[in-house]
């Protein structure tokens, strides 16, 4: 929660400077950077919610070769500079069904074990995706949780490495979690990754060649018939689009305890001139918003806030008004934050956020 308020500013800020730049100015390079880095960290969280059993997964359509060119800046960064990276993305890959942030996390996680594998030897990385179908793959390499094929096409993520490779006696416990042979390493990221893939029903496999090293492959299941060669892969993050939400005149009470939310708002709100009114605690903002409840045309509530929680504010301002529109802003997913609501009609806006998925959020609670 803590970490979702700090990234909520972050992103809120950045996508700000974003806007009142110049697009020709030095600075914007660097401010699109630290943008995708926080978008990179709230994907971690919501791996953490996950994992915890507090989360949930956006499943969508991608293509692989997609998320290893977004994340090549990234994947380069964990490299130390006596390790070179070497990419070959088959073209016009099938789409999978997946959350982008955990191939991405699989793939991180590879890369992060391959470089520790290499030590201060010089070496080199080789990320490589393709097409595979069931009958090719290679029953001589060793399976991870007896992964038997399925369906009969895959899309294959294969990282491999020129390191010391693994020793055959530990190959049955390397995906275990926290289990390690390497000095200060947390052992849990080969593990995490095991869990993503047979979470879509796909398979792991580990080879050791002969010349050294070890080879990562990962088996997802493709979607039927859905070659991607029809629209670009190459993607640019584009500027933000902000529309502005209708309010007649009236204000939006935001609710929060943290002091860098309620910054990120009330800045991307003097950007489009909306008018609000700021509340530190639940106590405080029940006290607002009965003084000034004509003027107030949308709430925007922070779930979890100590002392008088997200749930509680709710439930009074709605014996006073329950028609008013209140959007819940927490580091939950929806589902879950939906659990605290019960049958009280809000609507949800997911921690951390940018400006454009808050105006439009705003926009949606009103015209609901």
């Amino acid at each position: 929660h803590d970490f979702n308020n700090l990234l909520t500013g972050m992103m809120a800020q950045t996508s700000l400077a974003l806007k009142k730049l110049p697009a020709e100015h030095q600075a914007v390079k660097n401010i699109q950077k630290a943008n995708i880095a926080a978008e990179r960290a709230a994907d971690l969280t919501r791996q953490l919610l996950a994992y915890t059993g507090q989360g949930g997964f956006k499943i969508e359509k991608v293509n692989l070769n997609n998320i290893i060119r977004e994340n090549v800046t990234l994947i380069q960064a964990t490299l130390p500079p006596n390790v070179a990276l070497e990419l070959d993305l088959q073209p016009a890959l099938s789409l999978i069904e997946a959350d982008p942030s955990q191939i991405q996390q699989i793939a991180m996680n590879l890369v992060i074990n391959a470089v520790e594998a290499i030590k201060e030897n010089k070496g080199k990385v080789q990320i490589h995706t393709s097409l595979c179908a069931k009958n090719a793959i290679e029953p001589t390499k060793y399976n991870i949780n007896n992964f038997q094929p399925e369906t009969e096409h895959f899309v294959c993520l294969q990282v491999q490495d020129n390191g010391m490779g693994i020793k055959p006696e530990i190959l049955d416990r390397i995906f275990d979690p926290f289990f390690s042979t390497k000095s200060g390493s947390r052992g849990l990221g080969l593990a995490a990754s095991l869990g993503i893939v047979r979470r879509y029903n796909g398979g792991i496999q580990v080879d050791t060649p002969a010349a050294g090293g070890s080879c990562f492959t990962i088996y997802l299941p493709t979607l039927a018939d859905s070659f991607d060669a029809k629209r670009s892969e190459d993607r640019t993050h584009e500027l933000l689009d902000l529309n502005i939400p209708k309010l007649s005149g009236k204000k939006i009470l935001i609710i929060d305890d943290e002091v860098s939310v309620r910054d990120a708002i009330q800045d991307i709100f003097e950007l489009v001139s909306i008018d609000s009114l700021i509340a530190e605690n639940g106590y405080q903002g029940l006290e607002i918003y009965q003084t000034h409840k004509d003027i107030i045309g949308l709430i925007i509530l922070d779930l979890k806030m100590p002392g008088q929680s997200g749930m509680e504010t709710l439930q009074q301002i709605h014996q006073l008004n329950k028609k008013v529109p209140v959007l819940i802003s927490s580091g939950y997913t929806e589902e879950k934050a939906a659990e605290h609501f019960a049958d009280q009609v809000t609507h949800f806006l997911p921690k951390p956020f940018k400006a454009h998925s808050l105006l439009k959020a705003i926009q949606d609670a009103l015209e609901a």
